[in-house]
């Protein structure tokens, strides 16, 4: 980079090479460690500061204007430095004030550096002399208003720490804290209950599902051994048709063996037995279809809850 322009100074009544100018030399700092994606970023400031004049010391009006702006410049950083030294002294709780930092171009350039996480180091130069004794007095008050200021990382917190708007901030985190552990608990005991629930609803669906199966392979059972028991009275009941005929067809013969009526009365009471057996035959057979349909509804609404 270019070297920077000299520094400009001029004689006045109480120096011959007094500085008419600020001199600020800000360096930026970016560090990255092996392995790390962060950048840390730093800031310094490396300022000198020109000394405040009376207006009369100037040697000509030209360097009474100067002596003014630096002047001016100077009492807005001391506003700046005091207002943050009143703050460093604040009663705990206090809100602190604002400090100016846009009052003056050269406040603006420091801000970052004064009060705050910055640390701030101020050097001032007097002299000994009795001619020189307020010039000096103002420097060691001007420093001064620096030296109380509170700075550092860190330290904002640590001089709010004691305040009561902290302590009910530290109250609420507690009570947000316990509320989050009670819902994490609650949370916990409903997965646990919800869990259980589908645990236990796999369990019913399978005892169901097996049930169902058992009510209709019994239900089968008892259709088919229904239709055996119809099936055999239905060849009973032929085989009766088939006598009653023969006993008709051969009414000459039984008129001359056995009485006609008897015969009729003993056919027809076969008749009516084996009709009751198969009107019986047929009820039971109903109600195995019965069971078997309601079986298979209960089958149905085992397969609807697994599948929901």
């Amino acid at each position: 980079p270019p070297p920077p322009p000299p520094r400009h100074t001029s004689a006045t009544a109480f120096n011959e090479r007094s500085s008419r100018s600020h001199v600020l030399i800000t360096v930026n700092l970016d560090s990255k460690p092996a392995g790390c994606a962060a950048v840390r970023c730093g800031k310094l400031h490396l300022v000198d500061l020109a000394g405040s004049e009376a207006s009369d010391a100037a040697a000509d009006a030209s360097r009474a204007v100067e002596a003014r702006a630096i002047n001016s410049s100077l009492n807005a950083l001391g506003d700046v430095l005091q207002t943050l030294s009143r703050n460093a002294r604040r009663p705990a709780g206090a809100p602190p004030a604002h400090a100016p930092y846009r009052n003056h171009k050269l406040t603006r350039l420091l801000a970052d550096s004064l009060g705050g996480g910055a640390h701030t180091l101020m050097v001032a130069t007097v002299q000994a002399g009795g001619d020189h004794f307020r010039p000096s007095l103002t420097t060691l008050r001007f420093a001064a208003r620096a030296r109380d200021i509170v700075s550092g990382p860190g330290a904002e917190a640590a001089a709010d720490l004691s305040g009561p708007e902290v302590t009910a901030l530290q109250a609420k985190l507690a009570d947000l804290r316990a509320r989050l552990h009670r819902r994490e608990a609650e949370i916990e005991a409903l997965e646990e209950l919800q869990a259980e629930r589908a645990a236990a609803q796999v369990a019913l669906s399978d005892a169901s599902g097996a049930a169902a199966r058992q009510a209709i392979a019994a239900a089968e059972a008892r259709r088919i051994q229904a239709e055996a028991e119809a099936a055999e009275a239905g060849s009973r009941e032929a085989a009766s048709r088939a006598q009653l005929a023969q006993l008709v067809a051969g009414s000459a013969h039984v008129e001359a063996e056995l009485d006609y009526e008897a015969a009729c009365a003993r056919a027809s009471a076969q008749l009516a037995q084996h009709a009751e057996r198969t009107w019986r035959l047929e009820a039971h057979r109903a109600e195995a279809r019965l069971e078997e349909a309601e079986a298979r509804a209960a089958a149905a609404d085992a397969e609807l809850g697994r599948a929901r």
